[in-house]
């Protein structure tokens, strides 16, 4: 996920706009905002600092040269104990945008990405959760994760005319990701270690998988990722009449993509190079159109009808398994049509209705899409399908308060998802769920005391929750148990957010945020009894409140902050998946300052 130090903002679309996109659209789609260059000198210098080792620092520059803009900037975060987790990152990019004439732009933008951190996937076990302690301890310190990212991207705007307008995109992208991983076990409580066992031991030996015993030996999971396209895109808007009107958006894309995939086990902990044990070929091409035509028929209503087709083409090829050198190939065709349909009423000012219905679609992972383990290769994981309903209401009743609602039903054809324990897989990767229902609300609401009644202080309160019934809705039998109506894994029923802020008229202001999840299930079996490593079991519902507080200096563009996450040290569990238990951070402190020239 790009940094969002430096982003200016998130769009999130929703509903059957998202049919454009592509080509995961399942639930919606998120565009992250980068700054676009100012029209004149801009410095800024924005530096967060804290507990653990924390600094997060990002300087930019940016200015208009006659018909040029540029921007550039540049992102360094570190931290030597934030949780259990030690990195540090370098982030740097650049956009240039050319005016070629009244009727034609041209922007150009690059990065660089590099990042080293001890990240890893080995949580603690349910044992050492229940004694406490070992939290944040750093579990794996031989683990390591070094990823390298370097992507550019150029886009043209031409108009055509003042009705239609060409838009091209040609994009491209590369990134290297080298991942050591120490081996390890679990205690079997009887006392037996591994014949390669390093001394490195976390937990109670006692206890059969209540603690972790290192081995002497490392499993590199190294990969390099290719990937490119190009987007050509037609906008045209009309107004054919005072209440009539028109906008269509069409074209196609092209994306190629390829992974290298390489497993290399290294004899000792620190080992970066040994036996090339497995080595593979991922490819991936697609080829997608689509339209959306937005009508509106009048100040009230306007319809929204799009339509997608994706096509897509991946290999896999294996040059080498289980250190034997071989060479197995499999490729698949899958081809999607993608429709949406969505509407808007607005009664008066005050409130407006929608609702829509759209196909949700995602490709499948090649990885786990195409299985060698058999004599022959067959698709083990099939494309994520789903049929998404939606109808709400947006109201402001009056000024400075404004409230959504919106009822969702999402009926998946195939939903995909992580591979749990108890039913055989490993912890990690996906599989197919088959059919699952979702089904809730979402609500938000809204209110700017200064909008409502006029004073110079101001408090501002947004909440916002959502609730989800998400089960399996065939019959599907785990372990000879039939899952249908059980809760689908990592689904929270409950998930609510809410903020209070006080803004004072010298400049100062405070904000409170409290976030709920409510209880999970961990796997597809809904088991609730915790197992000894911590893989399976119930996850509680956890509660947690920030805090901001912050003073801005009008005098010289500036602004400082005190931020408090967690503030009431809540501990939690926050995932099982993929290998034991990640607790969430504790109480974090962080001070930070923020200047514009």
């Amino acid at each position: 996920t790009p940094a969002m130090d430096r982003m200016e903002a998130v769009e999130v679309l929703k509903g059957s706009g998202q049919i454009q996109y592509g080509p995961q659209t399942i639930g919606g789609v998120i565009n992250f905002i980068t700054p676009s260059a100012p029209t004149q000198e801009e410095i800024r210098l924005k530096v967060q600092g804290g507990q653990g080792g924390f600094f997060s620092g990002l300087a930019s520059y940016g200015n208009t040269f006659g018909n040029t803009g540029v921007i550039v900037s540049y992102l360094r975060k570190q931290g030597d104990a934030v949780g259990p987790t030690n990195f540090t990152i370098n982030d740097l990019n650049a956009k240039v945008n050319i005016a070629l004439g009244s009727r034609s732009k041209l922007g150009l933008k690059i990065s660089g990405y590099n990042e080293t951190s001890n990240s890893t996937y080995v949580g603690i076990t349910q044992t050492m959760f229940d004694n406490g302690g070992n939290d944040y301890s750093v579990i794996a310190a031989n683990d390591d994760l070094a990823v390298s990212r370097y992507a550019a991207s150029l886009n043209h705007v031409f108009d055509i005319n003042s009705k239609v307008k060409l838009q091209s995109s040609a994009y491209a992208n590369t990134t290297t990701r080298n991942w050591r991983r120490q081996n390890y076990a679990y205690s079997d409580g009887e006392g037996n270690r591994p014949s390669d066992f390093s001394g490195l031991m976390w937990g109670d030996e006692s206890v059969a998988g209540g603690a972790i015993l290192f081995r002497n030996g490392t499993g590199n999971r190294n990969r390099t990722f290719e990937v490119g396209g190009w987007e050509e895109k037609i906008v045209y808007k009309e107004q054919l009449n005072s209440n009539w009107s028109n906008e269509l958006n069409a074209g196609f894309r092209l994306l190629f993509e390829r992974a290298y995939e390489q497993r290399i086990n290294g004899s000792n902990p620190t080992a970066l190079s040994g036996n090339l044990v497995n080595d593979e070929i991922r490819t991936g091409n697609a080829l997608s159109f689509y339209a959306s035509d937005k009508i509106s028929f009048s100040s009230k209503f306007d319809i929204n009808i799009g339509v997608r087709a994706e096509h897509y083409n991946y290999q896999r090829e294996i040059l080498r398994s289980s250190s034997e050198d071989t060479y197995e190939v499999a490729e698949n065709n899958i081809f999607e049509i993608i429709p949406g349909i969505g509407a808007n009423y607005n009664l008066n000012k005050k409130y407006t209705f929608f609702a829509g219905l759209h196909r949700g679609y995602a490709p499948p992972r090649i990885k786990d899409a195409i299985d060698f383990s058999l004599d022959n290769p067959v698709i083990e994981l099939d494309a994520e399908q789903s049929w998404n309903t939606e109808i709400g209401m947006r109201a402001m009743p009056i000024k400075g308060l404004y409230a959504e609602f919106t009822y969702f039903y999402m009926d998946f054809q195939n939903q995909i998802i992580p591979s749990a324990e108890s039913v055989g897989g490993v912890g990690f990767g996906l599989i197919n769920a088959g059919e699952t229902l979702h089904r809730g609300f979402e609500i938000s609401v809204n209110t700017n005391t200064k909008e409502i009644v006029e004073t110079e202080w101001n408090i501002l309160f947004d909440i916002n929750a959502t609730y989800v019934n998400a089960t399996f809705s065939d019959a599907r039998f785990v372990n000879e148990t039939n899952i249908k109506g059980n809760a689908t894994p990592y689904a929270p029923s409950w998930t609510v957010s809410s903020a209070l802020a006080l803004e004072l008229p010298f400049g100062s202001g405070i904000r409170l945020t409290n976030t709920y999840v409510g209880e999970q299930f961990s796997d597809q079996l809904n088991t609730v009894e915790a197992t000894n490593n911590g893989r399976i079991g119930i996850m509680a519902a956890y509660n947690i409140l920030d805090a901001t507080i912050y003073h801005k200096i009008p005098k010289w563009n500036a602004a400082v902050n005190l931020s408090i996450k967690n503030l009431t040290d809540e501990r939690y569990i926050s995932t099982r998946n993929p290998q034991g238990i990640r607790v969430g951070l504790p109480r974090f402190i962080t001070a930070g300052v923020d200047i514009k020239i």
